[in-house]
């Protein structure tokens, strides 16, 4: 039996990247790495974009529960964890 492949676009993988640099760097103690990639929170449409999707399906994720909004005075604002979350393994051929 073949492993799952979890296929990543471009920008998908520059995040991941950037998720892990950061994490050794603070890991060591070093200066945070600050970068708006970097931020523990995306916007609607940074969202829908790591996700690959359209910005009213992630409305929809968020209105069914899969995702939960954080509202950000008026801005509304989601884990970039949980977008992340979304991207499913894809079954090797």
């Amino acid at each position: 039996m073949k492993e799952p492949i979890t296929v990543l676009t471009q920008s998908q993988l520059e995040l991941l990247i950037i998720d892990c640099v950061t994490a050794v760097f603070e890991a060591q103690g070093n200066a945070r790495v600050k970068s708006e990639v970097t931020t523990k929170y995306v916007t609607p449409k940074e969202a829908a974009k790591l996700a690959n999707c359209t910005r009213r399906k992630i409305d929809m994720m968020a209105a069914n529960g899969s995702i939960r909004r954080h509202k950000m005075g008026a801005r509304t604002q989601y884990l970039r964890s949980e977008v992340l979350a979304l991207i499913e393994p894809v079954q090797a051929a």
